[in-house]
């Protein structure tokens, strides 16, 4: 079974939008909503393989797909 979690039943966007701010120090109004899959360009993340870089690392520091709450209408139990 696969389950699609990024902006499907968890905020990715959001949570990486918020870690590249705090942990990185880019500035919130560089980041606007995404009008493509690959969004690395909109962002001023260079080209896809560095903002997959910088995903990976958010996610190694325990913040994405661990910070926050899950969309509306998901519900997670441990």
């Amino acid at each position: 079974m696969g389950l699609d979690v990024d902006e499907v039943m968890y905020p990715w966007l959001a949570t990486l939008r918020t870690w590249l701010y705090t942990d990185r120090g880019l500035p919130l109004e560089s980041m606007p909503d995404p009008t493509r899959y690959d969004f690395s360009g909109e962002w001023g993340l260079g080209d896809h393989a560095t903002m997959w870089e910088h995903a990976i690392e958010c996610s190694e520091a325990g913040v994405l797909h661990s910070a926050g709450d899950p969309l509306p209408g998901m519900a997670f139990t441990s």
